[in-house]
């Protein structure tokens, strides 16, 4: 087992683009209120975990979901979910639902996905994908013109990259719009990361 896919309680990205990374996993879960968002994009999870207080009602029979109920109210259910997901042997967890919904919801979510990025491989999805990289060379799949921006994690982010139609040779990425809207120029392109992390924004893509 390697892939899954992880629903969260926040707005959905487009039906289409949920449905085409559901085909290509291993297994897809919901972090309790994240549920009814898989229902509404016609995805039924194997897996429900969380304290289940977002719990949908007037569920359709499902027979074939394991709810798996986890009380311990210093932890919130994403982070529930990303501790089962690795405990279970999962590698790369595309996520849905980051971003949206209350302010403070999604502050949270994105400091869960910092946290846990050095243990499992995460993808967040939106209308594009994000990742957040640490160090070690990455080749991604570019496409002529297509964008990427990079946003540091940490004040001690270094990079160097090759592919892109601005190059960066082990430049630290501080804070601020320097790695806003890079541009692919071959059929790869590759990140290396020196020290700290950073995201990687593909605004445009869809899988």
């Amino acid at each position: 087992m390697s892939d899954a896919l992880l629903l969260l309680n926040g707005p959905t990205p487009n039906k289409k683009l949920l449905r085409a990374i559901a085909k290509k996993v291993d297994l897809i879960a919901a972090a309790d209120g994240g549920l009814k968002n898989a229902l509404a994009v016609d995805l039924v999870p194997e897996i429900v975990i969380g304290d289940m207080d977002s719990h949908p009602k007037n569920l359709p029979p499902l027979p074939d979901t394991v709810y798996l109920c986890d009380f311990d109210e210093d932890r919130s259910d994403f982070e529930k979910s990303l501790a089962w997901l690795k405990k279970a042997s999962y590698k790369h967890v595309f996520i849905s639902g980051v971003r949206g919904g209350r302010l403070d919801h999604e502050r949270v979510n994105w400091s869960v996905v910092s946290a846990w990025a050095s243990k499992l491989e995460l993808t967040v999805i939106d209308d594009g994908i994000t990742r957040l990289i640490g160090p070690g060379r990455h080749r991604f799949p570019g496409g002529k013109n297509r964008t990427v921006s990079l946003v540091a994690d940490t004040p001690s982010t270094t990079l160097s990259t090759r592919g892109l139609k601005y190059p960066l040779k082990k430049e630290r990425l501080k804070a601020g719009s320097r790695g806003l809207s890079n541009i692919s120029v071959g059929k790869t392109y590759e990140i290396e990361v020196h020290a700290g992390h950073v995201w990687v924004i593909f605004p445009d893509r869809s899988v």
